[in-house]
């Protein structure tokens, strides 16, 4: 039995890789045979042979590179092989206690055509009297790109009113089946801290091989501690096995929930939390306080976010409401800008941000749902839903009457109406 192993599967175009292969026998291990003859199967499109280092016992011959107009590994995609050969007369080969042997190491380099994947196969050209042969496929992956995005950008520490917090790993395409699993690294940094705010991370996620993506939840503690907001920052560390995206970072803000006396009380509302772009498409957002003292002004901090654009799918928004002395509420008004874009329905959240000078109540978070007015429209008709019109030849069109022979129309019913009472009174005559 031989099998290739690598330090690792995953490689990019101008990468060499060391691909090694050991020699094993099935029980009983009497490692006494004549030799083997070993084929090595390639692509050549993206694979190129550099060095070869054999082990150094018994014959080796060693072949050219030889097209396998056969097939001769049952792998259309190799196209290319060399044959190696161990020899040993006296059946001594490879000898007692050597087992397992590596039996060579190959140096690959990697061509700029490599996309998905490639594979490396053995078969045997020759092999001693009275035995088998088994040997496993190699594959190597291209160098995947990850991500790190998060779903909840804020989460209350409570948990009450928001999803758990995760995070999601990605990889710009799904992991080949025969490849090692993705083992991806990250640090956990912000204000926020392990143990105290959330529980501790392990620093490492992995996507298994055939899939894509995995995600992260992460467990917020609640404590009694009154804070302002707290961030937890996951960051994706650079990998021998991975490039990074753009998006290689993201952050979720965990709102406290917990109270303190002597500051005023600040909650969000709206009519609905539904609003559909273009025509109508405002809101009046309302920010209300506890009368408790209303003798100076108070200015409550607002933040945006969510897959709505706050450029390209809100007019100008302020940062800030400043609820008057003497009041308890004040708005500011939300406006939609109608774009001629047919898209999916977008959140757009809304939150009070920690300040020193309040203290945020249970609704201090709101998501709101855009609805995309083009998609409201039914555009989604196939053309070959109506039924066909049938054409009416000149002669068979009625005109439209105008004015005068409407008049004479109706001229026409009176009189007519008039004639029949009279034929019916003069039929049944006076009555007594």
């Amino acid at each position: 039995m031989v099998s290739l192993a690598t330090t690792s599967s995953f490689v990019a175009a101008g990468d060499t890789v060391n691909i090694t292969a050991q020699y094993r026998v099935t029980a009983p291990e009497t490692a006494t045979e004549t030799g083997l003859g070993l084929r090595i199967h390639f692509n050549s499109s993206l694979l190129t042979p550099n060095n070869i280092s054999l082990y150094p016992n018994a014959l080796q011959p060693y072949g050219p590179l030889t097209d396998d107009t056969e097939d001769l590994d049952n792998d259309p995609l190799t196209d290319r092989f060399f044959v190696i050969g161990w020899v040993d007369f006296n059946a001594q080969w490879p000898g007692s206690g050597l087992l397992p042997l590596p039996l060579l190491e190959i140096q690959f380099g990697i061509n700029n055509n490599l996309s998905t994947a490639t594979t490396v196969n053995l078969s045997a050209s020759a092999t001693a009297k009275n035995t088998n042969f088994q040997s496993t496929t190699l594959q190597l992956c291209q160098k995947p790109s990850v991500s790190v995005t998060t779903n909840t950008p804020i989460v209350n520490e409570d948990g009450a009113g928001s999803a758990t917090p995760q995070f999601t790993f990605q990889a710009d395409q799904q992991i080949p089946a025969g490849c090692d699993d993705l083992v991806i690294s990250y640090t956990a940094t912000g204000s926020a801290t392990s143990g105290n705010d959330f529980t501790p991370l392990a620093q490492t996620v992995t996507i298994p091989a055939g899939q894509r993506s995995t995600q992260l939840a992460v467990t917020i503690i609640d404590d009694d501690s009154v804070e302002t907001d707290e961030t937890l920052t996951l960051s994706l560390q650079a990998g021998d096995n991975y490039s990074l995206t753009t998006n290689s970072a993201a952050t979720i803000t965990i709102n406290s929930e917990d109270l303190s006396s002597g500051l005023p009380e600040v909650n969000l509302s709206v009519a609905k939390l539904s609003v559909t772009e273009g025509k109508g498409g405002s809101l009046l957002l309302y920010v209300t306080r506890t009368p408790d003292n209303l003798s100076q002004p108070l200015e409550v901090i607002i933040q945006l976010d969510g897959t709505a654009s706050t450029s390209s799918d809100l007019h100008t928004f302020p940062e800030s409401i400043t609820i008057a002395a003497g009041k308890t509420q004040a708005h500011a008004v939300l406006v939609l800008k109608d774009d001629a874009e047919q898209e999916a329905d977008e959140t757009l959240n809304i939150s009070i941000a920690a300040s020193a000078n309040y203290q945020r109540g249970n609704s201090s978070n709101l998501q709101l749902t855009i609805q995309d007015d083009e998609l409201n429209q039914n555009t989604s008709l196939p053309v070959t839903a109506g039924q066909p019109s049938t054409r009416l030849s000149p002669q068979q069109v009625q005109p439209v009457p105008g004015s005068s022979q409407w008049m004479l129309l109706l001229m026409s019913f009176l009189l007519g109406g008039f004639a029949t009472l009279r034929l019916h009174a003069k039929k049944t005559g006076p009555t007594s």
